[in-house]
């Protein structure tokens, strides 16, 4: 069985095979514009019974209780059309660009340039923001095809949700062996 991974967006493809390292090197990275989208193109992969799927989308929120409510939303969209064992939902709050907050020396690496403490702070709870005014008109596409791979990124990598990402791939690897 083949694995899936379905997204928002370009970028957020990047990020995540660059985080994911070689966990990522048998999946095959879609991206559906939106998290609504995204759940039914999950949903599609799954119901074809030849794809388990990794379903990675924005909470676009921090609080608490939407992120909850989305990611509770999503686990009963594709629980209704297949087993347990052959999806997962990764919810991230407020948006997975959040997960560059997590390391700011490697942030201000990878923008070539220094963060005040007042904009990294910003980044924790407005990361897609915060990141295009510091990319000042440039591609966040382009800096993660480009730039991202060239650093260390073993803080983010160690990450919960990194983690777990790379559990579900290895486990649906095994599957297929």
């Amino acid at each position: 069985m083949k694995t899936v991974v379905v997204t928002e967006g370009e970028s957020d493809i990047l990020l995540l095979k660059a985080l994911l390292g070689e966990a990522s090197a048998t999946a095959e990275f879609v991206k559906a514009g939106g998290w609504s989208g995204a759940d039914s193109l999950a949903r599609s992969y799954l119901v074809d019974g030849q794809h388990d799927v990794v379903l990675i989308v924005d909470a676009d929120s921090y609080d608490p209780q939407r992120v909850e409510e989305r990611k509770r939303f999503l686990t009963h969209s594709l629980a209704s059309v297949a087993l347990r064992t052959r999806w997962q939902v990764c919810v991230i709050a407020p948006e997975i660009e959040v997960l560059l907050f997590k390391d700011r020396p490697l942030l201000e690496a990878l923008l070539d340039q220094p963060i005040s403490e007042a904009t990294f702070q910003q980044g924790q709870f407005e990361p897609k923001k915060v990141l295009m005014r510091l990319l000042a008109g440039q591609s966040r596409t382009q800096l993660f095809r480009e730039r991202l791979p060239k650093f260390d990124l073993t803080t983010l990598q160690n990450q919960t949700e990194i983690e777990n990402l790379r559990r579900f791939l290895r486990g649906t690897l095994k599957k297929a062996a």
